[in-house]
């Protein structure tokens, strides 16, 4: 048999849809990734863009001004198509600042 998966049903799904619409657009707002979520996805904007500050904390994104209220992204690092979770960016900020214990968000 397969791996189980052991994230909660729709969290990583949405994440790889946000992650691959990034990656072709290269530069989106929120409310952009917002309208690739199928319409069953009950995704958060606070979810989303909470996602989005983390990715660019890890440096995967940047801010490169606005697009009417909202702030508007470009993606500056392409690691593939597999979305960076918030633990793998978490391990890469640590590795980046050579600190040994927990970083907190």
């Amino acid at each position: 048999m397969g791996a189980k998966s052991t994230t909660q049903p729709g969290t990583t799904d949405w994440r790889s849809q946000a992650w691959r619409t990034i990656r072709y657009a290269r530069a989106f707002t929120v409310p952009d990734l917002m309208r690739t979520f199928a319409d069953e996805t009950q995704i958060a904007y606070v979810t989303v863009a909470t996602y989005v500050t983390w990715l660019g904390r890890a440096g995967y994104v940047r801010r490169c001004g606005r697009c009417g209220r909202h702030a508007r992204y470009r993606l500056v690092r392409d690691t593939g198509p597999q979305a960076p979770t918030r633990a793998s960016m978490l391990d890469e900020a640590r590795r980046a600042s050579g600190a040994k214990g927990n970083i907190v968000p």
